[in-house]
C-alpha cells in the first residue's frame, strides 16, 4: 500500500513597507528623540561604558560585574596647513588699503557731520524767521482787535446803561438802607425832644440839689443813733443817684450827638455820634457796599436804637429817688439837733492786731477802746 503523499507547508513572508509611526511625547516635557546613524549611536554607547566604568560602583550580591571592554575611539586626523610666507610688499599694500579705508571714513564723517551742521543752521534760520513773522502776526492781529474793542466801546452804550445801573442799583440801596435805620432815627429824634422837657422840668431842681453840701443835707437830723445812719445813707443814696443819673445822660448825649463821631477802642469802633455814622454810610452806598460797612451799619442802628423812651423812664425814676430822699431828710431835720454827726469808724482788721483810734460822740462814747464789729457800718463811705 503506497504512503500518502505528505502535505507541505511554506513560510512565505509578505514584504510590506511598514511606515514609522509619528512620534508622540509619552510625558509632559518629554524631547523628541535625535535622529542619529549606527555609527553615531555606537560611539555614544560606548563613551556611556567608559563613562561607567570610571564609576565606583560596587557590585551586588550575586551579581557578576559587567567586564569593561575597551574601546578604542578613533580621532580625526587635523591635516596642517602649510606655512607660506608672504610675498615682499603684500604687507605693506594691505596696510595701504587700511589707511586709505580708514581716510576715506574719516573725510567722509568730516564731510557728513559739516553738511549736517550747515543744515541744521539753515533749519533753525528758517525757524527763527517763521517765529518771528508769527510773533508780528500775533501782534498785529492784536493790535487790530484792541483797535476794534476800544472802537466798539466808544460806540457801544452799555457802559452808559451799565452806569445808569450801578447808579440806580445804588439810589436802590440806599433807599433800603434810610428804611432799615427809619425806626432808630426815628427815636433818636423823639429822644431828643424827650431830654430837653426832661431839662425843662427837672434840670433847676438838680442842679440845686447838686449845689447842696454834705452838710447842708445834714443839718439839723439826729446826730446818733439809727436816725443817724438812716440820715447818712439817704445822703449816700442821693449821691449815688445823682452820679448815674450824670454818666446816663453823657451816654445819651453821646449816642444823640449829631456833628461828629466819637471812636473808641471798643470792638464797635465807635461810642457816640451814631446818627453821623449812619448817614456817612448811607451816602457810601451810593458806589458799593462791603461787609465791613454792612457790620458798622448794623451796630450802629443797633445803638442808636438803645436811646428809647425807656431811657427817659429810668432818669425819671432816678429823679423821684432824689426827691424822695431829699423829702426824707427834710422831715428828719429839727432845730434840736444843733450838734453835727461825728461818725467816723472801720472796719476792724481780722486780727486785731493794729488797733486804731476812733471818736464817738454821744450817749455811751468810749475814746481809745479797741473797735468791735458792731461799730462798722456801710454808709461810712459815703461821707
Amino acid at each position: 500500500m503506497s504512503k500518502k503523499s505528505e502535505k507541505k507547508f511554506e513560510l512565505v513572508i509578505d514584504e510590506q513597507t511598514q511606515e514609522p509611526k509619528p512620534w508622540s511625547p509619552s510625558y509632559p516635557g518629554e524631547l523628541p528623540p535625535i535622529p542619529m546613524s549606527p555609527e553615531e549611536i555606537e560611539r555614544a554607547e560606548a563613551e556611556k561604558l567608559a563613562l561607567l566604568s570610571t564609576l565606583p560602583i560596587e557590585p551586588r550580591a550575586g551579581e557578576r560585574p559587567t567586564p569593561v571592554v575597551e574601546i578604542a575611539i578613533e580621532e580625526p586626523v587635523s591635516v596642517v596647513e602649510p606655512i607660506i610666507a608672504p610675498e615682499p610688499g603684500e604687507l605693506e599694500a594691505a596696510k595701504g588699503r587700511v589707511a586709505k579705508l580708514l581716510a576715506d571714513q574719516k573725510y567722509e564723517n568730516e564731510t557728513r557731520e559739516i553738511r549736517q551742521k550747515a543744515e541744521l543752521a539753515e533749519a533753525l534760520k528758517e525757524q527763527g524767521r517763521l517765529e518771528q513773522q508769527t510773533v508780528i502776526a500775533v501782534d498785529a492781529d492784536t493790535s487790530r482787535r484792541l483797535r476794534e474793542a476800544i472802537s466798539s466801546i466808544k460806540e457801544s452804550k452799555a457802559g452808559d446803561a451799565v452806569l445808569a445801573a450801578r447808579a440806580d442799583a445804588g439810589t436802590e440801596r440806599q433807599e433800603a438802607l434810610k428804611r432799615r435805620a427809619a425806626h432808630a432815627l426815628g427815636l433818636a429824634a423823639q429822644m431828643r425832644q424827650l431830654l430837653k422837657e426832661f431839662d425843662k422840668e427837672f434840670g433847676v431842681g438838680l442842679e440845686a440839689v447838686r449845689g447842696l453840701t454834705r452838710d447842708e443835707l445834714l443839718l439839723g437830723v439826729p446826730n446818733v443813733g439809727r436816725q443817724a445812719e438812716m440820715a447818712l445813707a439817704l445822703y449816700g443814696d442821693i449821691q449815688r443817684a445823682l452820679t448815674s443819673l450824670d454818666e446816663s445822660r453823657a451816654a445819651l448825649d453821646r449816642m444823640l450827638q449829631t456833628d461828629s463821631v466819637m471812636a473808641t477802642d471798643h470792638e464797635y469802633g465807635i461810642c457816640g455820634g451814631f446818627e453821623k455814622e449812619i448817614t456817612t454810610l448811607v451816602e457810601q452806598a451810593k458806589a458799593g457796599w462791603s461787609n465791613e460797612q454792612e457790620r458798622q451799619f448794623v451796630t450802629c442802628v443797633k445803638r442808636l436804637a438803645q436811646a428809647n423812651p425807656d431811657a427817659i423812664t429810668t432818669l425819671q425814676l432816678l429823679v423821684r429817688g432824689i426827691s424822695g430822699r431829699v423829702a426824707q431828710l427834710k422831715a428828719m431835720q429839727s432845730t434840736v439837733n444843733v450838734e453835727p454827726i461825728a461818725f467816723d469808724r472801720k472796719l476792724p482788721t481780722p486780727d486785731h492786731v493794729a488797733v486804731e483810734k476812733f471818736i464817738w460822740e454821744g450817749d455811751g462814747a468810749q475814746v481809745g477802746r479797741p473797735p468791735r464789729a458792731d461799730d462798722w457800718s456801710p454808709f461810712g463811705e459815703v461821707r
